[in-house]
Parts: C-alpha cells; structure tokens; sequence
C-alpha cells in the first residue's frame, strides 16, 4: 500500500483558510446571538442552532480536507480520499494511465471514464510505476505537445 498526498494550489489553501476563517467567526456570532437574545422566540433559537451547526459542519469538512486528502494506492484498488469523501476504482477496471507532458497532468482511464491525479509532480513516477506493479495490463501512454493537439 502506498499514499500520495494529494496536491493543493496555493490558491485553494488559500481559500480554504479565509472559508475556515469565516465559519470560525460565524460560530462565535452565533454563540454570542444565543446568549443575548433579547427577543427569545422559538424562531430566533432554531435559526441560531441551525447556523451554529452550518457553521461546525463546514469547519470540520475543511479541515478534514486539509488533513486527509490523498490517493490510496493497493494491489487491488485506486482509493481517493477527499477529507470525508471517499471513493475507489478497482485496478482491474483501470484501462490506461496517460501522462499529458503539454499540460503536465496524469491521468486514468476506467470503465469510459477518467480521473485527473493530482499529486506532486515529483510522485508522478512512483506513482505510474507502482500501479503499473500493481496492475501489468495497464497501458501506459506518455504524450508530448504535438500529440495532444
């Protein structure tokens, strides 16, 4: 079994923190509104738990993603794991394995489908050679920029 952290741009990090930031400000304005209602209805305490538990649930799936996103790689299956998310592709479903060096992508073809790796660029060997270990009958293609037009 192998694990490749998946690859975040920096622009996602990014995003990511300022989305926790807000989720962790919107709690705390929420705390604060169920503790100082001065008009206590039943509407006013139902729209404040309901946001206090937007506000949890958001904060936990960020930084679940941020923590545990990575690719899986076992003798039989491809897991990709997104945070809290997790699906998995059966090695033996997996056609081909394409390494577009135009766009620097990797990417698997399985049961008229595909899916983007996105891993370190320095991983991508590793990778291609242990799901090529892993699976022989997987056709492994390297295309350059004029093949891809």
């Amino acid at each position: 079994m192998k694990i490749y952290k998946f690859k975040f741009t920096k622009l996602m990090i990014i995003l990511m923190i300022i989305a926790l930031i807000l989720s962790l400000f919107g709690f705390a304005v929420n705390i604060y509104r169920l503790i100082n209602f001065s008009d206590a209805t039943v509407f006013n305490y139902i729209s404040v738990i309901l946001m206090l538990l937007v506000t949890v649930l958001l904060t936990v799936i960020i930084i679940s993603v941020l923590i545990s996103s990575n690719y899986i790689l076992t003798k039989e299956k491809l897991i990709s794991k997104f945070g809290i998310v997790k699906s998995d592709i059966l090695l033996k479903n997996i056609t081909s394995l394409v390494h577009f060096k135009k766009t620097d992508k990797l990417v698997i073809y399985f049961d008229d489908k595909y899916s983007v790796i996105v891993v370190k660029k320095e991983w991508y060997d590793d990778f291609i050679k242990t799901i090529l270990q892993y699976n022989p009958k997987i056709v492994y293609d390297s295309k350059s920029d004029s093949e891809e037009v």
